[in-house]
């Protein structure tokens, strides 16, 4: 990290086309605010970080699952599965 803001990138497009791309701004005293914040934390141990992959790997398993184009689903019949 330089410290010195950061554009965002442009926006990808929707994942769905009936919804539009929302893109939201980088504001300085939000990003100062969260580095000061993540500065005072203790660094997460090994255990915390296997949990939080553990977690993110069920996820992902369950988003998998439900967008799954073999099995016929909708993908938008139950979009807040994962």
């Amino acid at each position: 990290m330089t410290g010195q803001p950061t554009e965002p990138d442009s926006p990808s497009p929707a994942p769905d086309s009936d919804r539009p791309a929302v893109v939201v701004p980088l504001d300085p005293e939000r990003i100062g605010h969260w580095r000061r914040v993540v500065a005072e934390r203790e660094p997460l141990d090994r255990v915390e970080l296997d949990a939080l992959a553990a977690i993110l790997d069920r996820v992902r398993a369950r988003k998998r699952a439900t967008t799954d184009t073999d099995t016929g689903s909708d993908p938008h019949q139950y979009p807040n599965a994962a």
